[in-house]
C-alpha cells in the first residue's frame, strides 16, 4: 500500500510503514525512469541504481521465485543472450528458458536512498498495477505486441506532463501563458456532460473505419488512450480529508491520496498539478520531472544547479573545453584590472 500527502513545496511518501519526504512529481519522475528501463527488463546493468526484479515462472521444483540482481547465486540472471537461467547449485541442472513476456514479468525497483531511507516500489501488472484496457472493438490488434501498455503507459505520461503541465504561451495574448487546467481542456477527447471517454474515437472509427483511424485519426487514437490511462489511475486512488501544516505551522486542509498502485500515485500527481494550477516540465539533463517557476521562455530547462553544471558543461563541448574557457576569462579579468591600474 502506497500513501502520499501533497504540499506546496514538497510530498509525503508511504511506502507499507515507511514514510520519507519527496520533492514535487516525484512518483511521475520515478514512474518514468523505471517504464524506461522496460526495453529488455530481463536484463540488468550494475551501474543502475536500481534493481529490476524478473518473476521466473519455471524455476525448479515449478516454484515461482522473484530474482534481482542481488540475489543469491542460485537464482541469478543471465546477462548476455535472449534466455533467462537459474541453477539449483549442482552440475547439470541449469534450466533455460526463453525470453519472459510482460506476463512473467514482476516489476519490482529497489530504491536507492530518499530522505535516509530504503524503499523497495513494485509495479505489478499482474496485481494492483493491472493496465488500463481499452475496449476490443477499438483496440484491435494494436495492443497485442509484447509490453505494450508499458510502453504506452510511458507515452502517456510523458505526453501528459508534456501537454498539460508545460507553460504555453496564449495564441492572442503570448504574454499570457495558458494554465494547466486550460490545456488539458483544449487536449481533451471527452464530449462535455458524457463519461464515456472513448465516444468520440468511436464514432470516428465507426464511420471512416479502422484504417482511416491508423493513418488521419491516429493522434485521436492517442489522446484517447491517454485520458482513458488518467481517469483508470486516478480512479485506483482512495482519499480522504486531514489536516496538514505549512512551514509556519499553520493548520490547512489538505488530502490523503492510497492506492495498491503506485503508478495510480504518478498520475494523481498530474490530478494535483491541474487543481492547483501548478506548470511542471521534464529536466532536460536527468529527465525527472518537477515543479517549474518563471520565467517560462528559456530554451532549456533542468531542475537542480547540478543538471544545470552539466548541461553548461555538455554545451561548452565538455570539461576541457570549460577549463580552457575559464582560463580565458581569468586572463582577460587580469587584463583589464592592469589598464585600470594603468
Amino acid at each position: 500500500m502506497y500513501s502520499l500527502v501533497i504540499y506546496d513545496d514538497r510530498e509525503s511518501l508511504t511506502v507499507g510503514e515507511q514514510t520519507v519526504t519527496v520533492p514535487l512529481f516525484y512518483a511521475v519522475s520515478s514512474a518514468i525512469s523505471f517504464l524506461q528501463r522496460l526495453e529488455q527488463p530481463w536484463k540488468t546493468d550494475p551501474e543502475d541504481g536500481a534493481e529490476l526484479c524478473v518473476f521466473e515462472s519455471s524455476l525448479v521444483d515449478s516454484k515461482p521465485a522473484a530474482t534481482c540482481r542481488h540475489q543469491p547465486e542460485e537464482h541469478q540472471l543471465q546477462r548476455e543472450g535472449d534466455t533467462n537461467w537459474a541453477s539449483t547449485g549442482s552440475e547439470n541442472s541449469i534450466v533455460l528458458e526463453p525470453t519472459p513476456t510482460s506476463g512473467q514479468i514482476l516489476m519490482g525497483w529497489v530504491f536507492g536512498e530518499a530522505d535516509g531511507a530504503n524503499f523497495t516500489i513494485t509495479i505489478d501488472y499482474q496485481g494492483a498495477d493491472q493496465p488500463y484496457q481499452m475496449p476490443p472493438e477499438l483496440a484491435r490488434n494494436r495492443t497485442d505486441k509484447p509490453f505494450f501498455h508499458s510502453d504506452a503507459e510511458l507515452t502517456s505520461l510523458l505526453t501528459a506532463v508534456e501537454n498539460w503541465l508545460v507553460p504555453q504561451a496564449a495564441e492572442f495574448r503570448p504574454h499570457i501563458f495558458l494554465r494547466p487546467i486550460d490545456r488539458f481542456k483544449a487536449d481533451s477527447v471527452q464530449i462535455p456532460d458524457d463519461p464515456d471517454i472513448h465516444r468520440r474515437l468511436a464514432a470516428i472509427q465507426a464511420e471512416y473505419g479502422f484504417e482511416a483511424v491508423d493513418g488521419e485519426f491516429y493522434p485521436l487514437w492517442l489522446k484517447t488512450y491517454r485520458e482513458a490511462t488518467f481517469h483508470y489511475r486516478t480512479a485506483a486512488a482512495g482519499t480522504q480529508m486531514m489536516l496538514t501544516s505549512d512551514g509556519r505551522g499553520h493548520k490547512q486542509p489538505g488530502l490523503l491520496y492510497r492506492s495498491e498502485s503506485f503508478l495510480a500515485l504518478a498520475w494523481i500527481e498530474i490530478l494535483w498539478a491541474l487543481d492547483h494550477h501548478t506548470f511542471a516540465q521534464q529536466c532536460k539533463t536527468c529527465g525527472s520531472v518537477f515543479r517549474l517557476q518563471g520565467p517560462y521562455r528559456r530554451s532549456s530547462y533542468q531542475c537542480s544547479p547540478t543538471c544545470r553544471r552539466l548541461h553548461r558543461l555538455e554545451r561548452m563541448g565538455g570539461r576541457e573545453q570549460q577549463r580552457a574557457y575559464n582560463r580565458e576569462r581569468k586572463r582577460q579579468s587580469r587584463a583589464r584590472q592592469r589598464q585600470q591600474q594603468d
